[in-house]
């Protein structure tokens, strides 16, 4: 079975391959081990973190001093840790720890955005999410990502501030994101995909334009974790596929 590179866990013919090779090739990611992928595998904080410093040109951090006892010096993140830190883009999980193999949470995820873009204001208004405390560090970025139309969280009130993401909304977050398009067909491939689910619309948006094509022909996976594979394809994807070779790497 022909492979991508190096990647014994990378089929040629698998739906991410050429992604995997864009995203390895321009520095994003550079797999797990030297003929490991994991495509499987939910991304982490520490990988999370890593892409979103390689895909800003990798700077150097400007201070070496270090507040987490789990981030050591000859790890792979620990620059990317240090950048973000010294940037305000992570505090970690308390004050000296960073958790680099903790799954990426909606809060942390919601926050890594509004950090990203620069902390802007997150407007006037209550809270609508009863776990979403007023003085939590996501609470601006969950009003913010609200205001936007990004998310309305999870239903009854809540937010779910500590559940890993899933397919169904990282799918959204990015319809949403690019304006919540209209799709233009109402073919649905997707047994697991009900009309009338917040997230129907993404997903149809999402398949007609090759943004993903679903777990299998007939299944989405909506309440599936996102993992390395299809967040890296979502990525590649929405960047409209280009070539593998390609430097086209920013956010």
């Amino acid at each position: 079975v022909a492979r991508v590179g190096n990647f014994r866990d990378v089929a040629a013919s698998a739906y991410y391959a050429n992604p995997v090779k864009w995203a390895v090739g321009n520095g994003i990611t550079s797999g797990t081990s030297g003929n490991t992928f994991s495509p499987d595998q939910t991304i982490t904080r520490a990988q999370a973190v890593t892409m979103i410093w390689r895909a800003v040109s990798s700077p150097e951090p400007k201070a070496t001093n270090n507040p987490f006892t789990d981030v050591k010096g000859d790890q792979y993140y620990y620059k990317a840790v240090l950048w973000a830190y010294e940037n305000n883009v992570t505090t970690g999980t308390a004050s000296y720890l960073f958790s680099p193999n903790d799954p990426c949470t909606r809060a942390q995820i919601v926050t890594f955005m509004y950090n990203a873009v620069g902390k802007p204001w997150a407007g006037f208004g209550g809270n609508s999410f009863r776990d979403v405390p007023n003085n939590a560090y996501y609470y601006s970025p969950v009003q913010w990502a609200v205001r936007q139309g990004i998310t309305a969280g999870t239903g009854d009130g809540t937010f779910s501030p500590d559940a890993p993401c899933t397919r169904a909304q990282v799918v959204t977050f990015l319809w949403r994101a690019c304006g919540s398009p209209e799709p233009k067909t109402t073919e649905n491939p997707f047994t697991d995909v009900k009309e009338g689910a917040y997230y129907y619309k993404a997903v149809l948006w999402a398949y007609e334009n090759k943004i993903t094509s679903g777990l299998t022909e007939t299944t989405f996976g909506p309440t599936a974790l996102c993992n390395r594979a299809q967040v890296v394809t979502f990525l590649y994807n929405a960047m409209g596929k280009p070539a593998v070779n390609s430097t086209e790497h920013k956010f």
